[in-house]
């Protein structure tokens, strides 16, 4: 079983969705890459906020 599945198997419970971004250093071109979001709470019910 690779490492990627059982992340997946450990967060079974929770809302996890994936998003692009670019992530870019000292003004360069950037670069493409996706991230993995794992969500606590119940995202319908409470949305995220800073404050």
């Amino acid at each position: 079983m690779g490492v990627a599945v059982e992340a997946y198997d450990i967060y079974a419970g929770y809302h996890i969705e994936t998003t692009d971004i670019r992530y870019t250093a000292g003004g360069g071109k950037g670069a493409e890459a996706s991230e993995v979001l794992i969500f606590s709470w119940e995202v319908e019910a409470e949305q995220a906020g800073l404050f």
